[in-house]
Protein backbone atom coordinates (compact mmCIF):
# COMPACT_ATOMS: atom_id res chain seq x y z
CA UNK A 1 0.00 0.00 0.00
CA UNK A 2 1.20 3.39 -0.81
CA UNK A 3 0.97 6.28 1.01
CA UNK A 4 -0.50 8.97 -1.66
CA UNK A 5 0.10 12.36 0.36
CA UNK A 6 3.16 12.89 2.83
CA UNK A 7 2.30 14.71 5.40
CA UNK A 8 4.39 18.75 6.10
CA UNK A 9 6.30 17.80 9.22
CA UNK A 10 5.18 21.47 10.99
CA UNK A 11 1.84 21.30 10.57
CA UNK A 12 -0.31 19.74 13.12
CA UNK A 13 -3.34 18.92 10.71
CA UNK A 14 -1.15 16.86 8.75
CA UNK A 15 0.28 14.85 11.44
CA UNK A 16 -3.22 13.88 13.28
CA UNK A 17 -3.91 12.67 9.76
CA UNK A 18 -1.02 10.97 9.10
CA UNK A 19 -1.42 9.20 13.10
CA UNK A 20 -5.39 8.72 12.23
CA UNK A 21 -4.12 7.01 8.86
CA UNK A 22 -1.24 4.58 10.61
CA UNK A 23 -3.98 3.62 12.98
CA UNK A 24 -6.43 2.58 10.95
CA UNK A 25 -4.01 0.37 8.75
CA UNK A 26 -2.95 -1.40 11.59
CA UNK A 27 -6.29 -2.77 12.09
CA UNK A 28 -7.01 -2.84 8.42
CA UNK A 29 -9.61 -0.55 8.26
CA UNK A 30 -9.07 0.29 4.60
CA UNK A 31 -12.27 2.95 4.29
CA UNK A 32 -10.82 4.85 7.17
CA UNK A 33 -7.22 4.86 5.34
CA UNK A 34 -8.86 6.47 2.22
CA UNK A 35 -11.02 8.80 4.31
CA UNK A 36 -7.71 10.09 5.70
CA UNK A 37 -6.33 9.99 2.48
CA UNK A 38 -8.99 12.39 0.87
CA UNK A 39 -8.77 14.66 3.89
CA UNK A 40 -5.52 15.26 3.65
CA UNK A 41 -4.68 15.75 0.33
CA UNK A 42 -7.78 18.17 0.51
CA UNK A 43 -6.15 19.95 3.67
CA UNK A 44 -2.69 20.26 1.66
CA UNK A 45 -4.56 21.90 -1.36
CA UNK A 46 -6.81 24.26 0.85
CA UNK A 47 -3.61 25.22 2.79
CA UNK A 48 -1.00 25.47 0.02
CA UNK A 49 1.40 23.24 1.56
CA UNK A 50 0.61 20.34 -0.66
CA UNK A 51 0.52 19.64 -4.59
CA UNK A 52 -0.80 20.75 -6.92
CA UNK A 53 -3.26 18.98 -9.21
Amino acid sequence: MSESNSPVQACDECQRLTEERERAQRVYDYSKVTDCNVLLARHQRSSGHGAAG
